[in-house]
């Protein structure tokens, strides 16, 4: 990765104004475009995030989604402009995947506990035997609507 210090020394040959160094696949484009933009992305991100690891995560996921579709820039705005864009769509992303995470019930706190083994407690019994008349169950659905068994 290209030094902090060195991100105003690069070279604008490589073109990260309009993205053409990213396109041509140059081999330090990438270098430079996370040398040029992630602090700004950084807090932007932290801004909406409200959180440092995610603000980190969107950041990479941003210049990430960027390398990957950097053939879909237009050139209308300027390249920091698309890329302000998609880390906003990636902050707005994790946020709505952490508020739905807090609202996930865990599976324990629905179901009833089994005095605190792993296995349920004794086997049903056979309720079959307990019926009047057993015979009786088998012709039961006969005049049950097929739809409805």
């Amino acid at each position: 990765m290209v030094a902090r210090e060195e991100a105003g020394n690069l070279p604008r040959s490589i073109g990260m104004g309009s993205g053409d160094g990213l396109r041509g696949r140059e081999r330090d484009a990438a270098e430079i475009l996370v040398a040029r933009y992630a602090d700004r992305l950084y807090r932007l991100a932290i801004r909406i995030t409200g959180s440092e690891q995610d603000a980190e995560e969107v950041v990479q996921d941003a210049l990430w989604t960027a390398t990957r579709k950097i053939d879909t820039f237009r050139g209308d705005s300027a390249l920091g402009t698309w890329l302000h864009r998609i880390a906003v769509n990636a902050a707005n992303q994790k946020r709505r995947a952490r508020r739905s995470r807090r609202n996930e019930v865990s599976r324990d706190d629905l179901f009833p506990s089994f005095g605190g083994q792993d296995q349920p407690g004794a086997p049903a019994s056979d309720w079959s035997a307990k019926m009047e008349d057993p015979r009786a169950a088998d012709g039961a659905a006969e005049g049950v609507d097929l739809r409805h068994r």
